[in-house]
């Protein structure tokens, strides 16, 4: 039988995490209240934290994309807009920790079957490996119909932070079971350069070309397009445009 690697600091840190998630009203700072107390309590400084206000057997299956699911992080912006840009569709650990977390709360990336999946190894090589995050472990939880909350963290894979995970996430269903599911990403406000290079896009203009009319890199204006997708849940340009419709207003 192996030792509980957590200590008496580890549960008093994710009590603490209860007691500021307690405080809270509705869902709505759920995510970011979480994300903070990780890294006040833990330490943790690499986390993506996503809050579906829906069924979320799509985390398991895979089907959860960073385009149209809300999330919290704390990680440089840089690197959030990589992964939305780089992997926000088709994010290759999907299926795979999906299957596992079938049978367990939290998976790390360094018991995928990488040998057996192009997609995955690319991943870890091209990705995590140089950018020395030690692993990604991802925790789940099912709230019913009210909604789930996934998390990955990009830290050493240490039988610490999977028993972390895999515990919290059980504390917190209850919360989440008797909350409203957080306000829809459609009516997040999107910045005003956000709105401009979305309607533009949705009208057909492509990446360069408005680059061009608005004076800005490429680069920048992805990252703008990148956040409007993800702020209105929106997965392709054609469902931006419908979303803009009416339904999300610039600040």
């Amino acid at each position: 039988m192996h030792a509980e690697p957590l200590g008496a600091a580890d549960y008093r840190a994710m009590f603490r995490i209860l007691e500021a998630v307690e405080r809270l009203d509705t869902a709505e700072r759920f995510p970011a209240t979480v994300v903070e107390h990780l890294a006040r309590g833990f330490g943790w400084r690499s986390m993506i934290f996503q809050l579906s206000p829906a069924d979320f057997s799509d985390f398991r299956s895979g089907r959860v994309s960073m385009h149209s699911v809300p999330f919290d992080h704390n990680i440089r912006p840089s690197l959030v807009d990589e992964v939305i840009e780089r992997w926000g569709d088709h994010h290759p650990l999907g299926p795979a920790v999906g299957s596992g977390l079938l049978c367990r709360d939290t998976v790390a990336a360094s018991e995928l079957p990488t040998d057996t999946d192009e997609a995955v190894r690319h991943y870890v090589d091209s990705y995590v490996g140089p950018r020395k995050v030690g692993d990604v472990l991802y925790a789940a939880t099912d709230a019913g119909a009210r909604g789930g909350l996934g998390l990955c963290v990009y830290t050493d894979n240490a039988p610490r932070e999977r028993a972390v995970l895999s515990k919290l996430a059980k504390m917190l269903v209850p919360f989440l079971r008797q909350h409203p599911a957080p306000v829809d990403a459609r009516h997040t406000p999107l910045t005003e350069r956000e709105t401009l290079v979305a309607r533009l896009a949705a009208e057909g203009h492509p990446n360069q070309e408005i680059a061009l009319q608005l004076g800005i890199s490429l680069g920048t204006v992805k990252k703008h397009l990148s956040r409007a997708l993800a702020k209105t849940h929106s997965t392709s340009r054609t469902q931006l445009g419908l979303r803009l419709g009416g339904r999300v207003h610039a600040q």
